[in-house]
């Protein structure tokens, strides 16, 4: 018998790559997710995309997408108060709780369901820290959509001088995932640089490597409230110019 789990999805936080390895996991220990409430900022297409994945993988799946305030940890805030439902519920009666999240707040409420008996665990992308906790970290994959085989770019003068520059095709897909999930730039306010960061990170990104392609495709200034932002200094064609 088949056991129903509840998904709590920080759309802000993992990527909807890793819808597909979630909906196997579940099934790999015989369980079949029931419900899945996905909590994201307006600013992207995290929600959306996380929705579509689901969709696409799992049709049975009862969605219920939340769009959070522009404010840190809003995201957060509205999983909390939809968790909070199964706090006091019935022994007989608890579905597995998988809070596909890092952020401390979020295992701390992991942590409190598991104080109450909860089946619960904590699931995130393949390449991100695990966080300190007591209860079950489930590392899952992130599924990179093959793209379809094209020629070979033209190095640049500015590439095969420097070799830390990276190459114009990883230039070209982080401006167009940029553009894709947090849409068409404001040239008075910029992306947030938190948001823009989210972005290179699903794409498989380090740090390091998120620095260095911002520094070959735009300008990242703090406004003056003390937000970090990011303006794109050049359309995608132009990468791949000689």
């Amino acid at each position: 018998m088949s056991v129903k789990s509840w998904l709590y999805i920080d759309a802000d936080n993992q990527s909807p790559a890793l819808a597909p390895a979630t909906i196997r996991f579940l099934e790999s220990i015989g369980r079949s997710a029931q419900c899945a409430v996905i909590a994201g900022n307006g600013a992207g297409r995290g929600v959306k995309d996380w929705e579509t994945a689901l969709r696409d993988i799992a049709p049975e799946v009862d969605i219920l997408p939340r769009i959070a305030p522009m404010r840190k940890q809003s995201a957060d805030a509205i999983l909390l108060f939809e968790m909070a439902q199964l706090y006091h519920q019935s022994i007989s009666d608890r579905p597995l709780i998988v809070i596909l999240s890092r952020d401390d707040l979020l295992v701390a409420a992991a942590e409190l369901l598991a104080a109450k008996d909860h089946a619960v665990l904590v699931a995130l992308g393949l390449g991100m820290p695990a966080p300190a906790t007591t209860v079950p970290v489930v590392v899952l994959p992130v599924e990179a959509q093959t793209p379809p085989m094209a020629p070979a770019p033209a190095v640049s003068k500015a590439t095969s001088a420097d070799p830390a520059l990276p190459d114009s095709t990883v230039l070209k897909k982080a401006t167009h995932a940029i553009r894709h999930h947090l849409g068409a730039s404001n040239k008075k306010t910029g992306y947030l640089a938190s948001a823009v960061g989210q972005v290179l990170a699903n794409l498989g990104h380090d740090k390091a490597m998120r620095t260095r392609i911002l520094g070959a495709i735009a300008e990242v200034r703090t406004d003056h409230a003390g937000v970090r932002r990011v303006w794109l200094m050049a359309e995608p064609e132009t990468f791949s110019e000689v």
